[in-house]
């Protein structure tokens, strides 16, 4: 039987597995100089073995002397929370900071709102008709049969804002008047229809004057209030009764709703509710072509026109290249949506109802429109009809189609069934030759034609706990380089650009947050290089603009590009790939160019558990190209910056719209602070006779300290020893061991084995 470990008696001790315990006994061992001493000694290891390398490097210094980090490319994307080697040009967010391009951060493109060359055109939309001998057709009244003239109420929209009289017997004057518009009607545009044409009798703001009273048709009363103003046609006296009259009213305010845009004629068109706009010459406003008696659904451009599309219950009409507007009296005449499809004869098709298509080679005229086609059940309504080579595609809110070469409809995509949605599919783009389509809650779904196969891309797949990128796809578009995906965040929209991109060998589809924009919805989203290249975004609220560039490889010399203020990346959590050890954070040093006193750089950080950032040199910012450092200082509840992982924000002061600093890239220095690991390195005597630490002899024991020893060097978790001077037990995990025998000087025939023991210490619970 083993003698048990004793602490007066035994050095060290040793638990077996059966929980009986092995005393044993340290060697003596003599100095030069002749002083003898136990071998034994505690010492903490290094937490990593040491490198040689002929690739010399930040990433091959000691970690626990000095840790660097280099970040200068950020051009795989955003969404990654934590830093990942496998992966390590991925950043977490960004908002209004673009960092598309190789070695460059720079701001994100402006957005600007497009206002119209003059304040918006506003049409009234309906119209209480007090006169049953006129008929009502949204903003036009139709009159037909020479009748004495009765007043039309106030449109309900605008308050007491209009009313009007039309005589529609042969004259020479229209009389109107209006309610008090106070400061929100800044002009008006009224045409008449007579001898076939629109003839405009005013363009600009009435004369007001105040009357008490005014004899329509009977005496009525008017209140001081109401204003009138007479006009006298510019034009010859009609020979044909007035049968129409349209109001256009000017207010200041936003768009009302920009829904479709077309380019045309080498110039930009675009649909905002009932009326049809142009982009000015020169880009910076919107001029009002005409407004139409329903809403416009779709452009498109077939031939010579540019036909307009009014719903399933309007006529279309169509525009030649001088503006003149011809409405259709074919035999078919109402349209949603309209489509070109090349061929060696052109065709135009068109959606005449919910799931039926149609199509001719001469919408002109009197077009004759051939026999309709079904777009599967009635259930679910066509939303939106494109073409890619010669194909035709009818996007449908359930699933997407397409016509055959033998004008057969086939399914293109089976797998949105389940997603079937009223706003599913609106808006999709074809780009670089594929289909891109908003789908669902948050889906995008990419059809890659060549290999006939559906993805779904969605932009919140790439990114983690980010609620600023959750939201449905409201939009797609694209230039020639990138697709465009317009995200609802709830408050703002998020533009993303986004792409296939070979990053270090391997193909990635990458995305990247460039602009938030003041949005709440989009209705559309479309790319023009008429005048300026600009990716247009358009809503109930506004029209938008980002520009586009065709200097990609230098696009901070494009002198048409403008830039976002105060926009910022934020960075995955940095940990060096030692997630769980503490690190100093120490010092940044950023490189930069094109920096100034208004144009500079900001840096921000955070430790795991900063719900707020703390800024870098906050006084002087990051302003001195090519390089400024700063130390990292303690955040505001006095913590030193010391922690297992750590993250910055860049943001971005361009001072100006024309200008953009250029991050080039971020060094990080710092140290590791592992959790120590000690090491125990003694040698233990293993005799048949041994001298305890009382002087007391113990004989006999060799073998069972042999054995407890040989068992603990082959257990498979750490063992549990009473360490020197200890009263508790320690667990401890065996290193490689050895054992040496020595001949004994005092007694030359007596062989003393030892055992160099050496021992982790293990951070479990003993």
């Amino acid at each position: 039987m083993c003698a048990s470990y004793n602490a007066h008696k035994h050095d060290l001790g040793l638990v077996r597995t059966d929980l009986s315990t092995v005393g044993l006994m340290l060697a003596k061992n003599r100095d030069r100089a002749g002083n003898e001493g136990l071998s034994y000694r505690t010492f903490d290891d290094e937490y990593l073995a040491q490198q040689q390398t002929e690739s010399p490097s930040y990433n091959n210094l000691p970690v626990e002397k000095s840790l660097k980090l280099v970040i200068d490319d950020w051009v795989s994307g955003f969404g990654k929370e934590v830093y990942d080697s496998n992966d390590p040009k991925r950043y977490y967010e960004s908002i209004d900071v673009d960092g598309r391009f190789e070695n460059m951060l720079i701001a994100g493109p402006k957005n600007t709102e497009m206002k119209p060359a003059i304040t918006q055109w506003r049409t009234p939309t309906s119209w209480t008709d007090g006169d049953s001998a006129w008929s009502t057709e949204d903003n036009i009244l139709d009159k037909d049969t020479a009748t004495a003239a009765t007043a039309v109420a106030p449109v309900s929209s605008w308050g007491s804002y209009l009313e009007a009289n039309v005589y529609a017997t042969i004259c020479d004057k229209v009389q109107y008047y209006f309610g008090d518009p106070g400061a929100d009607i800044t002009s008006c545009n009224i045409e008449v229809f007579y001898t076939g044409a629109w003839h405009s009798i005013l363009n600009g703001l009435p004369t007001w004057g105040a009357l008490t009273e005014l004899a329509i048709g009977s005496t009525q009363t008017v209140t001081a209030a109401r204003i009138n103003f007479w006009n006298s046609h510019a034009i010859n006296t009609p020979t044909t009764s007035i049968n129409e009259i349209q109001f256009n009213i000017a207010t200041a305010g936003s768009l009302l709703l920009v829904n479709c845009a077309k380019k045309f004629n080498a110039l930009q068109y675009i649909a905002n509710g009932v009326e049809l706009w142009k982009l000015n010459s020169g880009a910076t406003g919107l001029t009002h072509i005409r407004a139409f008696p329903a809403t416009i659904t779709d452009l498109e451009v077939f031939g010579a026109n540019l036909y307009i599309a009014l719903g399933w219950a309007t006529s279309y009409q169509y525009m030649d290249t001088s503006e003149a507007f011809t409405t259709t009296t074919g035999n078919v005449k109402t349209m949603k949506w309209f489509c070109t499809v090349k061929a060696a004869v052109d065709t135009l098709y068109g959606s005449q109802s919910v799931n039926h298509i149609i199509s001719t080679a001469d919408p002109t005229g009197a077009a004759t429109w051939a026999a309709d086609t079904v777009v599967d059940s009635a259930n679910y309504d066509i939303v939106e009809m494109m073409t890619r080579g010669n194909v035709l595609y009818m996007i449908k809110e359930d699933r997407t189609f397409y016509l055959d070469s033998s004008a057969n409809i086939k399914v293109l995509v089976d797998e949105t069934q389940k997603l079937a949605d009223r706003a599913a599919g609106k808006k999709a783009t074809i780009f670089l030759d594929d289909l891109y389509l908003p789908w669902g809650d948050q889906g995008l779904l990419w059809y890659d034609t060549s290999e006939d196969a559906p993805t779904f891309i969605d932009p919140s797949d790439f990114v983690t706990n980010s609620t600023a990128f959750d939201g449905a796809v409201l939009a797609t578009t694209s230039d020639e380089r990138y697709l465009y995906a317009v995200v609802d965040d709830g408050t703002n929209v998020e533009v993303l650009a986004g792409r296939l991109q070979t990053i270090d060998g391997a193909v990635k589809r990458v995305w990247h947050p460039i602009s938030q924009i003041a949005l709440t919805d989009c209705n559309t989203a479309f790319y023009s290089n008429v005048t300026k290249r600009r990716v247009y975004f358009g809503s109930t609220t506004g029209l938008f603009y980002i520009p586009s560039t065709a200097t990609y490889g230098n696009i901070t010399g494009d002198t048409n590009y403008t830039y976002e203020s105060a926009g910022y990346l934020i960075t995955p959590w940095y940990h060096f790939d030692f997630k769980g050890d503490k690190k100093g954070w120490f010092e940044i040093t950023l490189e930069m160019s094109g920096t100034s006193s208004t144009v500079y750089w900001e840096a921000h950080y955070q430790i795991l558990g900063d719900t707020t950032w703390t800024e870098i040199n906050s006084t002087d910012k990051f302003k001195t190209s090519p390089t400024t450092s700063a130390y990292i200082p303690a955040d505001s509840g006095s913590t030193e910056p010391s922690s297992q992982m750590m993250r910055f924000k860049f943001v971005c002061v361009t001072g100006a719209a024309a200008s953009t600093p250029v991050l080039k890239s971020v060094l990080v220095r710092g140290k590791l602070y592992p959790s120590n690991r000690g090491i125990i390195d003694c040698e233990v005597l293993c005799d048949e006779d041994i001298v305890l630490k009382d002087g007391s002899p113990e004989k006999g024991q060799s073998a069972a300290i042999k054995a407890a020893i040989e068992e603990a060097r082959a257990a498979t978790w750490p063992v549990s020893i009473y360490d020197l001077d200890d009263t508790t037990t320690t667990k401890v995990s065996f290193l490689p061991t050895s054992s040496v025998a020595l001949r004994n000087e005092e007694k030359p025939f007596k062989r003393e084995r030892r055992y160099r023991l050496v021992m982790q210490k293990e951070s479990i619970h003993a």
